[in-house]
């Protein structure tokens, strides 16, 4: 990377801050198994990988993974990729970046990114609930390995969208 690299310049963890609007809120369902998914947060990712994209002249590609720990919200933020890139203003979309090693796309959920590392990590948490202990407010996310895996991955800058 370029000394004077927008990764360089800009803070190395940012927080985006959505509001708690998931679909699947108060479903039982929701509740025990990982079918997540917000669509707030991925237009928000959609938007940062933009804002990426505009910012971004490096002198080799830089490694990008977007991150989720449902595979729900991965599918819909790689389905919304492919619509922006297939819009005429938006068709180099990513051209600066090439997915982790090892891996065929950018979207990846937490599970399967075990062990890799990109310069750039966008997170998409997905949910937020108001429930009294940490373990049912987190989920499966409240097993160690799982936030040191999705907090762990960036080498340079790692964005995370959710809501606090």
């Amino acid at each position: 990377l370029k000394e004077e690299s927008h990764l360089t310049n800009t803070p190395a963890l940012v927080w985006i801050s959505q509001p708690d609007v998931q679909k699947t809120k108060g479903n039982r369902a929701g509740e025990h198994t990982p079918i997540w998914s917000n669509e707030s947060e991925c237009k928000a990712i959609i938007d940062i990988l933009k804002d990426l994209d505009k910012n971004s002249n490096p002198t080799k590609k830089i490694k990008l993974a977007i991150l989720s720990p449902y595979s729900n919200q991965v599918k819909l933020i790689s389905k919304h990729i492919e619509i922006e890139k297939k819009k005429n203003q938006f068709k180099t979309l990513l051209n600066n970046y090439i997915p982790p090693d090892d891996n065929d796309g950018y979207c990846l959920t937490v599970d399967s990114f075990q062990g890799g590392e990109a310069d750039i990590v966008l997170i998409s948490l997905v949910r937020n609930n108001g429930k009294s202990t940490i373990k049912s407010a987190l989920g499966f996310l409240s097993d160690q390995r799982r936030i040191n895996v999705l907090l762990s991955r960036a080498k340079y800058k790692l964005i995370i969208v959710g809501s606090y």
